[in-house]
C-alpha cells in the first residue's frame, strides 16, 4: 500500500512557489503552546484544503520538529548582533484517513494555498525533487513518516 500525502503549494514566507504540507503559522511574539497542537494542524488542514479534521485519524503527539533560522541576506555572518529575517519551528503532526475512506476526498486550494493535491511518495520524487518544487524539508518529513509506519512506530487512534 502507498501512502498518498496532502501536498498545498503556499505562497507564503517559504518562497512563491514551493510546495509543502499544509502548516500552522505564527509570528514569534505571538507564540503560544496551542500553535504546536494537534488541534492548530487540524484547523490548518481544513483552512488551506478545506478537508475536515473528522475525516482524519490523528496520532496522539506531534512525531517530530523542524527549526529554521533564516539570517537577513544584507548582514555579516560574522557579526553576533545580525538580526534574522525570520525563524520558525515547526512541529509536523500526523494524519491518516479513516478506515471508511474508500476513495481520496477532494480538496481544494483555499486560503494562503495556491494549489492542493493529493501525491504517492513515488510522484513526489520523480515529479516534484527534480523540478525543486519542494523543499528538502518536507522531502524528509515524508521519508521519516514512511521509515516509522514501515518499522510500525507511527500510528493513529481515534
Amino acid at each position: 500500500y502507498a501512502f498518498h500525502y496532502l501536498i498545498a503549494q503556499c505562497f507564503a514566507q517559504l518562497g512563491e512557489h514551493e510546495k509543502e504540507l499544509p502548516a500552522v503559522e505564527a509570528m514569534d511574539d505571538a507564540l503560544d503552546a496551542k500553535w504546536w497542537t494537534n488541534e492548530a494542524a487540524q484547523r490548518e488542514l481544513t483552512e488551506e484544503t478545506g478537508l475536515k479534521a473528522n475525516d482524519c485519524q490523528w496520532h496522539p503527539y506531534p512525531f517530530m520538529a523542524t527549526d529554521a533560522i533564516f539570517p537577513n541576506d544584507n548582514e555579516d555572518e560574522n557579526d553576533s548582533s545580525s538580526t534574522y529575517a525570520f525563524h520558525y519551528l515547526i512541529a509536523q503532526c500526523f494524519a491518516q484517513l479513516g478506515e471508511h475512506e474508500k476513495e481520496l476526498p477532494a480538496v481544494e486550494a483555499m486560503d494562503d494555498a495556491l494549489d492542493a493535491k493529493w501525491w504517492t511518495n513515488e510522484e513526489i520524487q520523480t515529479l516534484l525533487v527534480p523540478e525543486q518544487a519542494i523543499s528538502e524539508m518536507v522531502v524528509g518529513v515524508i521519508s521519516r513518516v514512511e521509515e516509522l509506519c514501515e518499522k510500525g512506530s507511527l500510528n493513529t487512534t481515534k
